[in-house]
């Protein structure tokens, strides 16, 4: 079982404060659950992933008004299964619930983030161990809207989208309609200045970390699998990685899984959260595009970079994502990678970093690691 903390400041102060006068501003926290009887650790993986339950409750129904807005803090503490969240309009025309992001992983957006995923109902992935505050717009006539997803353990899961399974109802009640509308980019609350930008000139060390399953067939039993970190599993009492206290660091997180299974490992690390910079995946069908040059290439590795639009200042703070699995192809596997950023302040002292897959970090896919103090307490002259 599983819950969440919900630890509130000026973030959610300025919400209130615009909805005050418009009626107020309904809360949900929505905790997503996969419970099973076993633990999966020998389970064959033919085995069907449990169902998802939100609060305990599976297929839960929300009461909104038409017109509502509300706001929801989605909790994925599934232990396997990803959320792909798309738009309901590509399963239900009539289905005009509307949504815009306003956190991630307990981190405010900054105002010009916000605006950018104020055009449309984004699609994204919940990884395990994701959150996400969303402002939930009902749509404007009364009746009974389903929100779907797809059970996604990788970033390029196939949407069934009519045929998925539904994460939630919205009842939409015969009321009158109210008039909320999403705040504008201005009425935003305003960025603190320690999630300001983290200045590349202040990269104190860059790392690489690399995250991959191996599967070994078993006649008659469940598969042997490895699941390591730079190609080891989990050593108790042992640090594998030691940071600089107040400094920034620019890691590249790499997935050298190849289907199958072709997982999309959610890196999750504790204490620190980090920018976005920069994502690559070779399984996504853009960055396979034979009439762009810039695309990458299978057996030159220098290429093996995002041919898409680089990710835009101000950059997302997270604590969890998903590295895109390796492409598996006849010439060689290319690798998927996340480049983030990260400042390692306030904290010295010891933690983990691991794959949030509850199986794979028990399998062996944690790190012990360490920050450092760089200041020592006795003088020297």
């Amino acid at each position: 079982m599983a819950g969440a903390f919900i630890i509130e400041g000026e973030y959610d102060d300025t919400l209130r404060a615009f909805y005050k006068p418009k009626g107020g501003l309904t809360e949900q926290v929505l905790v997503i659950q996969q419970i099973g009887v076993s633990s999966r650790l020998i389970a064959p993986r033919e085995d069907p992933r449990p169902f998802l339950s939100i609060n305990g409750r599976r297929q839960p129904v929300i009461q909104m008004k038409p017109g509502e807005v509300q706001l929801w803090r989605f909790v994925n503490a599934a232990w396997v299964s990803g959320v792909q969240f798309f738009d309901p309009k590509s399963y239900d025309p009539k289905n005009t619930t509307e949504w815009r992001q306003t956190a991630r992983d307990g981190i405010q957006l900054s105002p010009e983030n916000y605006a950018r995923a104020a055009k449309d109902n984004s699609p994204f992935l919940l990884s395990p161990g994701n959150r996400v505050d969303l402002l939930v717009k009902a749509p404007a006539v009364a009746g009974r809207y389903d929100l779907r997803f797809a059970d996604a353990i990788s970033t390029n899961t196939p949407q069934d989208k009519v045929n998925d399974p539904i994460l939630l109802t919205i009842q939409v009640s015969a009321a009158p309609s109210v008039d909320m509308p999403f705040p504008s980019e201005q009425d935003f609350p305003k960025l603190p200045s320690f999630l300001k930008d983290i200045d590349p000139a202040t990269i104190h060390i860059s790392r690489e970390v690399t995250f991959n399953t191996k599967e070994t067939p078993v006649q008659d039993k469940p598969d042997l699998i490895d699941e390591t970190i730079n190609g080891e599993l989990f050593k108790d009492q042992t640090i594998s990685q030691s940071m600089l206290q107040d400094t920034a660091e620019e890691w590249t997180l790499v997935n050298t899984t190849r289907p199958p299974p072709g997982v999309a490992h959610p890196f999750h690390i504790h204490v620190n959260p980090f920018q976005v910079i920069e994502v690559f995946d070779p399984n996504d069908p853009q960055e396979q595009d034979p009439n762009n040059t810039e695309c990458y290439k299978i057996d030159d590795p220098s290429t093996w970079k995002s041919c898409k639009p680089p990710l835009e200042k101000p950059y997302v703070w997270r604590d969890t994502i998903a590295i895109p699995a390796a492409r598996g192809t006849d010439k060689g596997d290319v690798p998927g990678h996340v480049k983030v950023r990260t400042r390692f302040d306030d904290f010295p002292g010891q933690f983990v970093l691991h794959c949030h897959i509850l199986i794979h970090e028990d399998h062996g896919m944690m790190q012990l690691i360490q920050v450092v103090p760089n200041k020592v307490m006795i003088k020297h002259h």
